[in-house]
């Protein structure tokens, strides 16, 4: 229950809603009944925090503060809580410890540890350290830096995204002075003109916490630089700034590997940047041809596949700067944690899509594997220029109607932009009814006075100052119209798509290989696609899973279909999918010469199916008329 009450307490906050039982229930993956046992223990034990209303649950955020404290308790009180200690334990520790001795520490008894000791051991063979056990004793042995990254891994996974915030990196180090440590470093970088963003920051204070942590306990990283990739000494010689400070105000000393790995640490995470003085023209001098180039096919694949523009200078700029670090990085073996991966994942799955696809490319091009973190990076800068692209083509064309008063017409045509630049553009001012015979239906008329003519166009007529009233009258029919416009199009484009030889309900996959096999197997067999698409689909959920919550949407990386269509199969007994259990499987073939149809699709789909009342309504469905009619008239 204790870390399912900490889960529900977040999923209340993070909402700006309130949630009913069956939504609450299902993203937590339990049943009705345990949702009310929890529910029932947390007002028990926090008395207020969970209100109750006739349309759902919410929280008292005050209270939430408290459920969400770290308790004081330090006995660990799961496996996941027990490794952690046992692994933290051994690396304080000089990297022995009694066995029965730990044990009797953490109330747990030896045939429990031994059920422990495969779990800690994959942890610590992703960080290059061995686990050994001899007589009543186990050991950890292996690099001082890979003691530290084992630290930083456990810790990131304890609190997921609670390392994004001083306060919590503060509660665990508490004897060291984090924001001391993050003035140092920002006043150093910005004598030296560096540029670091606030999550750089966070991974950079955490690793340098580690660091300051194990040095005062007398582990020292003490490897020899001179067998490394020389770095550049400009950038050497403020990571020692760093380090005199530290060293000066914790009363300890760095050696020359761990400047030396602070150096790296700083290459990766900040810039040297002025952008006022980077242009697209000028950027190979700051990130190099190789890096350039590379940038320059990824923005080109983004194009290619989604239609979408990306050449605008202030996106580049970042994004290349981006790039070029995250090489570096990987270069050096030294990712940046990222607290979003799973909110991107699940909340913007289009354009985490689209970064798992250039992910792919950087593969092919540079030899590099990217993990969800890095992945998720990318999502971040994508996120932003795609948004701000589509809101640009969601904007209603308009005609402005005035007769001519002095300058009246101009002045309300400047008025209107102001204020609903947002909505609309604004493209023609009119004085004369004549001029309005040949307007395209897709047009808002904004008039002043009401026309002779009948027009196939929406029309709203205002006054001739803009009052609050014509305002909330123009909105509200921009918001009709885009309505209509969208569900039109997505109609259109569902119908195109969907096929009733496609559509399937049933319970005779036991597995996700085998059902996907199948799936893929009909799409060639209807010739929508060829032999190597199976291969494509797997290959892309190999590189990251397809799921979220009940909803699985596998596709291959490539457009390379002979047609666009979309298989859907409704599991009537959930399948075990990556870390889920899917229902509803929807599988996605597009053909290149159709990728708008993907971009149009792919967004509006996956924000239906993760409202959990949607999905539950589709997953009853039967037939393929009802699952097309509700998705055309649901999907937004």
């Amino acid at each position: 229950m204790a870390d399912r009450k900490n889960t529900i307490v977040q999923i209340l906050l993070a909402q700006n809603r309130q949630l009913n039982a069956s939504q609450l229930a299902s993203q937590l993956g339990v049943s009705l009944r345990t949702l009310h046992n929890d529910l029932k223990q947390l007002n028990n034990e926090f008395p207020g925090v969970i209100i109750s209303t006739p349309s759902g649950y919410q929280i008292d955020t005050e209270i939430a503060k408290t459920v969400l404290k770290p308790e004081q308790s330090s006995i660990p009180k799961n496996n996941a809580e027990r490794c952690s200690f046992i692994l933290n334990k051994l690396i304080q520790s000089g990297g022995s410890v009694n066995i029965y001795d730990l044990c009797d520490e953490i109330y747990i008894s030896p045939s429990t540890f031994q059920t422990l000791l495969g779990r800690m051991r994959r942890l610590t063979r992703e960080h290059d350290l061995t686990l050994t056990v001899a007589g009543e004793f186990i050991t950890l042995s292996g690099a001082e830096k890979n003691k530290r990254q084992l630290i930083s891994s456990m810790l990131y996974s304890e609190s997921g995204t609670a390392f994004f915030s001083f306060d919590a990196l503060q509660e665990a180090f508490p004897s060291i002075k984090i924001e001391e440590i993050r003035n140092d470093i920002i006043e150093v970088l910005n004598e030296q003109h560096y540029f670091i963003n606030d999550y750089s920051l966070m991974n950079l204070l955490l690793h340098v916490a580690i660091s300051i942590n194990r040095i005062q306990n007398g582990y020292v990283n003490l490897n020899a630089v001179s067998d490394k990739v020389p770095l550049s000494s400009h950038e050497y010689m403020f990571a020692d700034e760093i380090a005199q400070r530290l060293e000066s105000r914790f009363n300890i000393t760095f050696s020359d590997a761990e400047i030396y790995e602070l150096t790296l640490l700083l290459v990766s995470r900040a810039s040297s940047v002025d952008f006022n003085s980077i242009t697209k023209d000028n950027i190979e001098s700051y990130i190099g041809k190789d890096c350039l180039d590379l940038v320059l096919i990824l923005i080109r694949t983004i194009n290619e596949y989604y239609d979408i523009d990306l050449q605008e200078q202030e996106f580049f700029i970042r994004f290349a700067l981006h790039i070029h670090n995250m090489l570096v990085r990987a270069n050096n073996q030294n990712f940046c944690k990222n607290p979003l991966v799973s909110e991107i994942r699940q909340t913007c799955p289009l354009i985490y899509d689209v970064s798992v696809q250039l992910s792919g490319i950087i593969l092919e091009q540079t030899g590099i594997v990217l993990n969800e973190d890095e992945i998720a990076y990318i999502a971040l800068h994508l996120g932003g220029a795609m948004e701000t692209q589509k809101e640009i083509s969601r904007l209603i064309p308009a005609i402005l109607y005035c007769p001519s008063y002095y300058n009246m017409n101009m002045d309300l045509a400047e008025r209107i932009s102001r204020k609903l630049s947002s909505q609309i553009n604004l493209t023609n001012v009119y004085t004369s009814e004549q001029e309005l015979s040949n307007i395209p239906k897709d047009v808002l008329l904004i008039s002043t006075v009401r026309p002779h003519q009948v027009f196939d166009a929406p029309l709203v007529v205002i006054s001739p100052f803009l009052t609050n009233t014509d305002t909330i009258a123009l909105t509200k029919h921009i918001e009709e119209i885009n309505i209509s416009n969208r569900k039109a199009l997505l109609r259109k484009e569902l119908s195109q798509i969907i096929s009733p030889l496609l559509f399937e309900v049933g319970n005779k996959y036991s597995t996700r290989d085998k059902l996907l096999q199948a799936m893929c197997a009909k799409l060639i067999r209807l010739n929508y696609t060829d032999e190597q698409f199976q291969s494509d689909v797997w290959e892309r959920e190999m590189m990251s899973s397809t799921s979220f919550g009940q909803v699985a949407i596998p596709h291959a990386l490539k457009m390379r279909a002979k047609k666009t269509g979309m298989s859907i199969y409704i599991s009537k007994t959930p399948l075990e999918w990556g870390d889920t259990n899917v229902s509803l499987v929807i599988l996605l073939c597009f053909s290149p010469d159709e990728r708008k149809i993907f971009y149009d699709i792919f967004e509006p789909l996956s924000m239906l199916l993760m409202d959990q009342t949607h999905l539950k309504n589709l997953l009853v469905l039967n037939d393929y008329d009802s699952f097309v009619n509700y998705l055309a008239d649901h999907m937004e």
